[in-house]
């Protein structure tokens, strides 16, 4: 989008022109932020209006590929608990039209409670 949006009518506009422009293939939009800055009522906000407008939506949190807490050595920083590579991995997937089976995350115990393996 390039310049800085500073209100959710304007951000929602140029998602909905942005997909406009796009219509013939998959539509991806990403969401991020720090912690707690507000990224999930913001996705939750977008979807609602996306959908109310007869465009389909998915919401995949990219909290599901954290890496998990027994395969921590409790040096990394936030962005190392990431698994960049099957992120990237998962996105392509989904650009080719390709089904994702992401990994799920607790919060709570800090672990991967399902893998594609456990399906």
């Amino acid at each position: 989008m390039g310049k800085r949006i500073r209100d959710y009518p304007t951000l929602l506009a140029a998602v909905l022109a942005q997909y406009d422009a796009l219509r013939s293939s998959r539509f991806l939009l990403a969401v991020g932020g720090c912690s707690r800055s507000g990224k999930t009522r913001l996705a939750e906000r977008l979807i609602q209006d996306l959908e109310e407008r007869e465009i389909p939506t998915v919401r995949i949190p990219l909290d599901n590929w954290l890496v998990g807490r027994e395969q921590r050595t409790g040096k990394e920083t936030v962005r190392e608990r990431f698994q960049y590579d099957k992120i990237t991995d998962a996105v392509a997937r989904l650009r080719e039209g390709k089904e994702v089976y992401p990994p799920v995350y607790d919060p709570e115990t800090r672990s991967i409670v399902l893998s594609r393996s456990d399906q």
